[in-house]
Formats: C-alpha cells, sequence, structure tokens
C-alpha cells in the first residue's frame, strides 16, 4: 500500500468537511494547502493522491448532483464495501479506453474554461489523471510529450498543457500526450 505525505492531511480535509464533502478540485486543492501550511500544492498531485487513496478503498467518490459542480469525496466507511477485483475492473475493456481516449483528445481541442473544465471533471471521475503537472519543467521525452518545435531526448521543457493517463488499466496507459515548449 503506496502513501504519501499528503495522504493524512487530505483526509483530514475531508473528514472536517463531513457531510458537505461537495467540493470542486480547487476547493479542495486551497484547503488542503492551508492544512500543509500553506505549501503550494500542483493539482496533478492532489489527483494522483485522490487516485491511489480511492483505489485503496480509503476514499469514497460521488459525481455531482444534477446542476453542481462539485463532486463529492469522503473517507471510506469503516464498513465499506472493498473495491472490486480487478478482473472486474472497468479499464480493461477496449471500449472504456476507447471513450476515456476520446474525451482526453476532446479536452485538447476545446478552447473554453468551462468546457475544459467539464471534461477534466468527468475524466477524474473515471480514475484519469494528468500525466505531467502544468508549468512544470521536465525533461522531453517523446512518447509523453509534444512539442511544435523539433526536440531531442532530455532536452528542458515546461508543460503548456498536462496530458491524461489512465492508470492500473493493467499498468498505465497514456491517453494524450502533454503539450510542451522548450524551457
Amino acid at each position: 500500500m503506496d502513501s504519501s505525505p499528503l495522504d493524512q492531511p487530505l483526509l483530514t480535509v475531508l473528514q472536517r468537511a463531513g457531510s458537505r464533502g461537495e467540493l470542486t478540485l480547487g476547493a479542495l486543492r486551497g484547503r488542503v494547502a492551508r492544512c500543509l501550511g500553506g505549501s503550494p500544492l500542483s493539482s496533478a498531485d492532489l489527483q494522483n493522491r485522490v487516485h491511489a487513496l480511492w483505489r485503496q478503498g480509503r476514499l469514497t467518490i460521488e459525481p455531482p448532483p444534477p446542476g453542481r459542480r462539485g463532486i463529492r469525496i469522503r473517507p471510506a466507511a469503516t464498513s465499506a464495501v472493498p473495491t472490486p477485483p480487478a478482473s472486474s475492473h472497468p479499464g480493461r475493456s477496449e471500449e472504456f479506453l476507447h471513450v476515456c481516449s476520446q474525451l482526453a483528445s476532446a479536452y485538447h481541442r476545446f478552447e473554453q474554461t468551462a468546457a475544459k473544465e467539464e471534461i477534466a471533471r468527468l475524466l477524474f471521475n473515471l480514475g484519469v489523471v494528468r500525466s505531467d503537472s502544468e508549468g512544470a519543467l521536465t525533461s522531453f521525452l517523446g512518447r509523453r510529450h509534444l512539442c511544435e518545435v523539433p526536440l531531442l531526448p532530455g532536452d528542458r521543457v515546461k508543460v503548456l498543457e498536462s496530458g491524461w493517463l489512465l492508470r492500473d488499466c493493467p499498468g498505465d496507459h497514456l491517453l494524450s500526450k502533454s503539450r510542451v515548449i522548450p524551457a
């Protein structure tokens, strides 16, 4: 069972939220950052930890009610039903991978922020996480990054728009590449 220093503050914030666990990812990110003493926290790190805790059965995630934006994330009840076995995991079907790939592609095509937020929320609810943190400096990898300028593997780049990654389906499946520029 992998753990992170982010797990306990995240669970603490969710326990304090109680039944009002309806939060946007941005609001949850702000509350966890305050709990950590104002430390900066990337959306990708938070999404990855929420997904890991959900897979471990320590969190429950519910879609937003009609007309609302915030998903409900709560600590799992002590008598929670364990996660389904890997053989029944929806990530194993080709149709599920195809739908997730189409949504990730649509995310990159849209220009409107509201539309992108809705697609990002849907991807998150399907268990898809961001592959890189936006604004991060990293080394260029052709299989994970997309750049309009020719680059060599290992060149320093800045992530403009994060790609999408479906974890444990089995293994990780890259749905879309991160858009980068030379740093």
